[in-house]
C-alpha cells in the first residue's frame, strides 16, 4: 500500500517521530522511549539508508521545533556505541 503523500511535496523540515511502547494486558501503555528524525538533509535531499538512532528511554517523541528527543547521535555517543558493537 502506498502513502497518499509524495516525498517531493513534503517540506524540507519534514520529520519523522517514533515512539516504542510497552502494552501489557490489563495495563495503560507507558512509552519506553522515543526520537525524532528529519527526513532530509541540510541541502534538502532525502536521507536515506541506515542510521542508529538515540532513543529517549521513558519519552514520546516530541516534534517541536526544538526538540527534546532529538535522534541523531552526538559524536561522542556514536563512537561509543561503535567500540561496544565492536566489543559484542
Amino acid at each position: 500500500r502506498s502513502c497518499p503523500v509524495k516525498y517531493r511535496d513534503l517540506p524540507v523540515r519534514s520529520q519523522l517521530a517514533v515512539t516504542v511502547w510497552q502494552i501489557r494486558e490489563g495495563r495503560s501503555e507507558t512509552p519506553l522511549g522515543g526520537a525524532v528524525l528529519p527526513l532530509f538533509s541540510k541541502k534538502g535531499h532525502l536521507k536515506t539508508g541506515r542510521r542508529k538512532v538515540r532513543l529517549w528511554l521513558g519519552k514520546e517523541a516530541d516534534v517541536s521545533e526544538d526538540s527534546s528527543t532529538p535522534g541523531k547521535l552526538g559524536q561522542e555517543e556514536s563512537g561509543s556505541l561503535e567500540r561496544a558493537e565492536r566489543a559484542l
